[in-house]
């Protein structure tokens, strides 16, 4: 590298003078470097939008399947009545819990000892059968509630109240029973006249104006399972319809979500007369002129752009095309603002008619999911051919990465060679100018020399 040398005799700006010597060189080496940050740009933006396209086409491998549309959830104003369930509820039923099924108890009376200290037989009679208990005077309280849980009945001897609890296994009329034996004995174990005694009951309940009885709370009704709670009324609906109607309707806003983002960057023209700055630009401008300037350079960096336009026409044909078994878009709501009043980049944009969206499917809601499935499928396919890798672009990208990283990478190159081309210009004015700050430094010392001579 050459020796760089100012005007020390010359009192020449010699770096300013080859600046301007080289001026030429550095501007198409920045028009060079102008032109690889466009391409930065544009690589970076659409980073970004393939990255939402490829989460749209990640929903649209839902969307595209009817199973994502249904599901037998059951709407229930009322659970504390009632816990329902089922595969084929239709429309909307009332439920009404006339009587809760309960079981039979029977409470003992106090007793003073918690041994029995007589003997004898005590019959536990349900509507199964009798079994009879042997009582030994050795027996306790808690032996003799061992041996009644053994004869078809719960029972249990609470120590701290000295109290038998009997209740029977089962719920309903039929779980009623009977403790028959010596009334001395059953006084003394606290199941004689004392005792209370509350006799089980059926459930009772109404469905769509009908009465069922039964002894158990869990009713099984044409292919529902209704477990009654407690007294009172509730309304069951299926929701199936309200599932199709919110599965529809996300489908719409994320179509309208991509294409409206779609197309502002495709019509953004705010990038015009705008070229990427060098530093030496930057360093005239303030921070917030050089963040305005670039954010004008990414708004407009796909404007017009082909691959863009080729993903908004996939989208954009899939719906405006979509019929099925005589219906579209159109005829069950979902239709488009009037093109001319509206802004440009909602003109694609999609609205929903909710009543006659929900009326559509109330009517036939396998044809809506059929037409939405159809749309979702077309998309899906053709964006799945436009994601294969290619010549100039990578899988899952739908837009041509590869081209856009040899034209980032030829400008590189360009930029080395301008770069180089400078630096040995540089140098080789550096060399003059030093050359002749020599010869002006001997000529310097030869008049001063002379004029030694002359005092």
């Amino acid at each position: 590298m050459t020796t760089r040398i100012t005007g020390m005799y010359s009192g020449l700006d010699t770096e300013s003078l080859i600046k301007q010597l080289t001026s030429s060189y550095q501007s198409k080496r920045d028009k060079v470097y102008k032109e690889q940050q466009t391409v930065k740009i544009k690589q970076d933006v659409w980073k970004d939008v393939n990255k939402d396209i490829n989460t749209y086409f990640s929903k649209l491998s839902k969307f595209r399947l009817s199973s994502s549309y249904k599901n037998n959830e059951i709407s229930n104003s009322n659970s504390k009545v009632a816990d329902i369930s089922g595969d084929n509820i239709t429309g909307t039923q009332s439920v009404e819990v006339k009587q809760v099924a309960t079981n039979t108890f029977v409470t003992g009376a106090t007793i003073n000892n918690s041994l029995i200290g007589q003997k004898g037989i005590i019959k536990v009679r349900t509507s199964k059968g009798e079994t009879s208990v042997n009582i030994t005077e050795d027996m306790t309280m808690q032996d003799l509630a061992t041996k009644l849980s053994e004869s078809g009945i719960n029972a249990n001897f609470d120590s701290k109240t000295k109290r038998l609890f009997l209740s029977s296994k089962d719920t309903g009329l039929d779980s009623n029973f009977e403790i028959e034996g010596d009334n001395t004995l059953l006084n003394s174990v606290g199941l004689g006249i004392a005792a209370v005694k509350k006799e089980g009951q059926n459930a009772i309940i109404n469905l769509n104006g009908a009465d069922f009885e039964q002894s158990s709370n869990i009713f099984n009704i044409n292919n529902m399972t209704i477990t009654a709670n407690e007294v009172g009324k509730t309304t069951i609906r299926n929701q199936e319809n309200d599932n199709v109607y919110n599965k529809v309707k996300e489908f719409i806003t994320s179509y309208n979500e991509i294409i409206k983002k779609l197309d502002t960057l495709y019509n953004d023209d705010s990038a015009k007369g705008y070229k990427p700055l060098t530093d030496d630009e930057k360093d005239a401008l303030s921070d917030r002129q050089v963040s305005d300037w670039e954010d004008k350079l990414k708004a407009g960096a796909l404007y017009k752009d082909t691959s863009l336009n080729d993903v908004r026409g996939i989208l954009k044909n899939a719906l405006s095309s979509v019929s099925v078994d005589g219906i579209s878009l159109y005829s069950i709501g979902i239709k488009q603002g009037n093109y001319l009043n509206t802004e440009k980049n909602e003109r694609n944009v999609y609205n929903i008619d909710e009543d006659a969206l929900k009326k559509a499917i109330s009517e036939d809601p396998d044809k809506v999911i059929k037409l939405i499935t159809t749309a979702s499928q077309t998309m899906y396919d053709k964006l799945n051919d436009k994601m294969k890798s290619s010549s100039l672009n990578s899988v899952y990208n739908v837009y041509n990465d590869k081209q856009l990283k040899k034209e980032y990478e030829n400008y590189e190159k360009k930029l080395s060679e301008w770069q180089t081309k400078i630096q040995q210009m540089e140098d080789k004015y550096y060399a003059q100018f030093a050359k002749m700050e020599t010869l002006l430094s001997k000529t310097q010392n030869q008049t001063d020399w002379i004029s030694s001579f002359f005092g």
